[in-house]
């Protein structure tokens, strides 16, 4: 499986989006990444079926639809009439949520399932045999240019041990927010193989097919706390569609960073040298060789044997 990436149009020109799109397309980018926010769910409001329905007549592309809003079930199959090809909704937006992947595979499209920062990846157990995406948080949603989280490379990589337990190597894992040069390669290494960039590729600093080829080029330079790349169905190089993996990251998981360091085995080695000491005593410097102990000049005063 190669490492894909969704350009998200909620950094680009929405004055010029169908051009942003084949921008990006033309580019090279795999998915188009679309922010539907409803100002309930996250606190921002932007887009919805009209721009979806027009998006689709800009582009061959798949549609991204990432829905960031409250009881999706009520929009998905608008959505998907409007020309989505993948429908993600949240874990923490809907009560049903297995009904609601079951409306979107029901209707032809890729079904994924999102979780925010906040939210442990167990709450996933029930549902993932059932979804053919899961959407990594990595900001909290709402607003796009928002700087990365750090501890989200562990959080990927416990979906992907998740995903593998149950042979769905067939899942994507999607990671959205803060990703750019400096953060691509670590959430790659962890696990992920789509990569939602906004600001990162949309932005003023360079064209988007700069921004693009950039992405797939990280830096190779080990950052220490995220682990290696466990799948090995990921590719690497240069190929089309591929973010190159870095394969030299320090092998600790982040999680144990972050933990608190334990003293037990320094006191398990004081402990151990305290006793070999007691037992073979090392003489001091200069000291002159031991004498007899008091107990034993005693015994022999009266008479006793000496040990």
């Amino acid at each position: 499986m190669t490492v894909k990436l969704s350009p998200s149009i909620l950094s680009s020109d929405f004055a010029n989006l169908g051009a942003a799109v084949r921008e990006a397309e033309a580019a090279g980018a795999e998915w188009v990444h679309v922010d539907v926010m409803d100002g309930h769910f996250v606190p921002n409001i932007t887009i919805g079926v009209p721009v979806v329905r027009s998006l689709r007549k800009a582009t061959r592309l798949p549609l991204d639809v990432h829905l960031m809003i409250e009881r999706p079930e009520r929009y998905i199959e608008a959505f998907a009439n409007a020309g989505a090809d993948i429908i993600t909704v949240h874990q923490e937006a809907t009560v049903h949520l297995h009904r609601a992947v079951q409306q979107i595979r029901s209707l032809s499209r890729k079904a994924g399932v999102a979780i925010n920062p906040g939210t442990p990846v167990g709450m996933l157990d029930e549902i993932l045999p059932y979804v053919d995406l899961v959407l990594v948080m990595s900001v909290n949603p709402g607003f796009g240019g928002q700087d990365f989280i750090p501890t989200s490379p562990a959080k990927i990589g416990t979906v992907r041990d998740a995903l593998d337990r149950l042979d769905r190597f067939d899942v994507e894992i999607e990671v959205d927010g803060g990703i750019s040069t400096a953060t691509a390669a670590g959430v790659v290494a962890a696990g992920a193989s789509v990569l939602v960039a906004g600001s990162a590729i949309f932005n003023d600093r360079a064209s988007v097919a700069e921004n693009v080829a950039k992405l797939r080029r990280p830096s190779t330079r080990p950052r220490p706390g995220w682990r290696n790349g466990r799948r090995s169905g990921l590719k690497t190089g240069s190929g089309k569609g591929s973010v190159e993996m870095i394969e030299n990251y320090h092998a600790a998981n982040i999680k144990t960073n972050l933990a608190p360091r334990s003293t037990a085995g320094k006191s398990r080695s004081k402990k151990a040298t305290d006793e070999e000491g007691a037992e073979t005593p090392k003489p001091r410097r200069g000291a002159s060789p031991r004498r007899r102990s008091s107990r034993a000049r005693s015994g022999s005063r009266r008479g006793e044997p000496e040990a």
